[in-house]
């Protein structure tokens, strides 16, 4: 039942006379299924506000971990999509005031004298709706000037790097696409440029199980060369036996450490997970499952097709074609699929409802858990031991903020 499916549905709660509506008779009535799904997620889905906008899937590296899996390196978006894409999300945003396009590869730098006519294309659209756009852009650090600078600077935004440490860590796993390694290339010249005109510097560190056993010192060095923030992810895609990720879990405990040692000295660093409590963490999450990906977010591939997020857009070859919305011709008509991501029905998540972590945890990556699981509901165990991790370190760093020594570290939530 179309209706009914959405009566789960995150924070969008439906009045009650939209329950008298059969849908389902509109169908058998003669309406084609795919004309009254567009309406009923049109009408009741929550409103888009974030986009990820896929400009290219070619890149200038090839990392070995990389979840665009089968990206094509020939595949672009031309200008006509990108406004296609634009107009899709003001339009989806509905009342809301703000929106946010993130441009997303392959490497979107290659693509940045577009990135340019789609900024200006953006803003003036908006602009006439009474809207602002915000922009983000995570790059490898292999394309790098003044004028890319400059482009981010005129529009209140950050570029963050993708390095994953050290010289021996980055280049075990990041190299261009001949074989050739990419650390100097990065951390020298462009990171200068960067650290001289943007100031604030964040990195995007994968960690892999051979690397894990150097995360403590990957972040000191990095913080050592002037980057500021650090957003650390596990790589969930590939194997972890239990010894790896005990390392792994004693490496953030030293980060934890290194970071409240130089949060306390006043120090420019940010790990924006170490700084909610555990309170906020249960608010913000005890009646929501999953992220925003196919509610208030979406990703749109080099041809125009819509996804939950960019883990569905080039995916591994067990994932290709599964979850795509619609496209920015049609707009999402895939229904069905949308309210997978936006349900919180619980009874699709048994293994979640039994977790004593239930009220801490969004229930994992549903593309990890696709990929590793084969549903998004399922969260792998990787995922399981990780949110414990964070749970357990958010605790600990909040009971060390306070001066207190807990007795047992390992059991704070």
């Amino acid at each position: 039942m179309i209706i009914n499916n959405l009566a789960s549905s995150s924070k969008y709660q439906l009045p009650n006379y939209l329950f008298n509506i059969n849908f389902d008779k509109l169908i058998d009535g003669g309406i084609e299924k795919k004309i009254v799904e567009r309406i009923a997620c049109r009408k009741f889905g929550a409103p888009i506000t974030r986009m990820e906008l896929f400009l290219t899937e070619n890149c200038t590296f090839h990392c070995d971990y990389c979840f665009a899996a089968t990206k094509n390196a020939y595949k672009r978006m031309s200008l006509n999509t990108a406004k296609k894409a634009i107009d899709f999300l003001l339009y989806e945003s509905r009342d809301s005031e703000n929106v946010e396009v993130i441009f997303f590869g392959g490497e979107p730098l290659m693509e940045f004298k577009m990135m340019e006519r789609i900024a200006d294309y953006a803003e003036n659209i908006a602009s006439g709706r009474g809207k602002s756009v915000t922009y983000a852009l995570t790059t490898n650090g292999s394309i790098m000037s003044e004028e890319i600078i400059s482009f981010a600077r005129k529009r209140n935004f950050n570029y963050l790097l993708s390095i994953d440490g050290d010289a021996n860590t980055h280049d075990r796993h990041r190299r261009k696409q001949d074989g050739t390694e990419t650390w100097n290339l990065v951390t020298g010249e462009h990171l200068r440029l960067l650290k001289e005109q943007q100031g604030w510097v964040g990195t995007r560190m994968t960690v892999m199980p051979d690397t894990a056993e150097n995360l403590s010192h990957n972040v000191k060095t990095l913080f050592s060369m002037g980057i500021n923030q650090f957003l650390i992810g596990q790589n969930m895609d590939v194997e972890w036996t239990p010894f790896q990720i005990d390392v792994f879990i004693a490496e953030m405990r030293k980060v934890l450490d290194f970071y409240l040692d130089e949060s306390a000295k006043g120090s420019p660093i940010r790990i924006t997970d170490f700084e909610e409590t555990i309170q906020q963490k249960r608010e913000k999450l005890s009646r929501i499952w999953g992220c925003d990906a196919g509610r208030s977010h979406v990703a749109i591939s080099t041809s125009g097709d819509i996804y939950p997020c960019s883990r569905f857009v080039n995916p591994y070859s067990d994932m290709v074609g599964k979850y795509r919305l619609g496209t920015i011709d049609s707009g999402i008509v895939n229904l069905s699929s949308r309210m997978d991501f936006m349900s919180n029905d619980m009874e699709k998540r048994l293994k979640c409802a039994e977790c004593d972590q239930r009220e801490l945890c969004a229930g994992g990556c549903p593309g990890v858990n696709l990929h590793l699981m084969g549903n998004i509901f399922d969260p792998a165990p990787i995922s399981c031991a990780i949110s414990r991790m964070w749970n357990n370190l958010i605790g600990l760093a909040e009971k060390k903020r306070e001066g207190i020594n807990p007795f047992n570290d390992n059991v704070l939530v």
